[in-house]
């Protein structure tokens, strides 16, 4: 009887919640309009996210690939094109400039550190394939541009190892361009008492351009096209610092003095 009992009241209780459930509503509209927009809004908030994680990151990883295949097609046509005594190493830098608004505009930290690196590298390589002298002055802007946009790679691949490593591998290399060598060491030194880099391959690119610095502190002078520079290895784009120690420095075509 008392189950009984019980089951009438919980009948009774809901009969009379659904008659009154209209004017409750009516009373409550306000506080029912205001739930319904508040749930709808985190509803989106929520759709807008999966898109930018989902589809805007494939889309840029997209982008990003197309540069950097773009950039290696830059770096081959270059080289064609000066055997046949035509300059077109501007290509390079048309491509570092499309890089370097790519990091800027993206919200990914490790392709932005990516696309810095790259950058970097193309500013580098425009140099090494430049037909003629370079001035002084264009080649000490340069190789600033180089160093800042790996300083900015940096500074975005805080959490990523090996993106950072690569970076700080690159600041050595713009050091060894402009023949100041005792920073270069410097440099290459701290990538291999640094523990967050023992794991990634930059300390053994580290190691090598210690191993090779003084074989490039005699100056080389060139008259072009004497010397016809090798392309660089492109790292795959998740691996980007494999292979770095590849990358000869530019024996500057520039009268840069010899250190003391």
């Amino acid at each position: 009887m008392k189950a009984k009992h019980r089951h009438e009241l919980k009948t009774n209780e809901l009969a009379e919640w659904l008659t009154n459930l209209p004017k409750w509503a009516k009373e409550n509209l306000r506080m029912i309009i205001y739930f319904v927009v508040v749930t709808a809004l985190v509803f989106t908030f929520w759709i807008w996210r999966n898109y930018q994680k989902n589809v805007v990151s494939v889309n840029e990883r997209l982008q990003l690939s197309r540069m950097l295949g773009e950039l290696v097609q830059n770096r081959f046509s270059t080289l064609q094109q000066q055997a046949e005594g035509l300059d077109v190493s501007y290509m390079l830098l048309q491509t570092a400039n499309k890089l370097q608004n790519f990091a800027g505009n993206t919200k990914h930290s490790d392709m932005a550190a990516l696309a810095f690196i790259k950058s970097a590298e193309a500013i580098r390589s425009e140099l090494h394939y430049r037909i003629g002298n370079i001035d002084n002055q264009v080649f000490s802007s340069q190789i600033t541009k180089a160093r800042t946009a790996y300083e900015n790679a940096i500074e975005k691949s805080q959490n990523n190892p090996s993106l950072q490593g690569t970076a700080t591998l690159g600041l050595g290399l713009c050091e060894e361009e402009v023949r100041n060598f005792a920073k270069a060491e410097e440099i290459y030194r701290q990538i291999l008492q640094d523990p967050n880099f023992a794991a990634t391959t930059s300390v053994a690119s580290a190691r090598y351009r210690l191993k090779i610095m003084d074989d490039y502190k005699q100056m080389a002078k060139f008259t072009a096209p004497q010397v016809t520079p090798q392309p660089i290895w492109e790292p795959d784009i998740m691996q980007p610092d494999i292979g770095l120690d590849s990358f000869t420095p530019l024996s500057p075509l520039v009268n840069v003095p010899a250190e003391e």
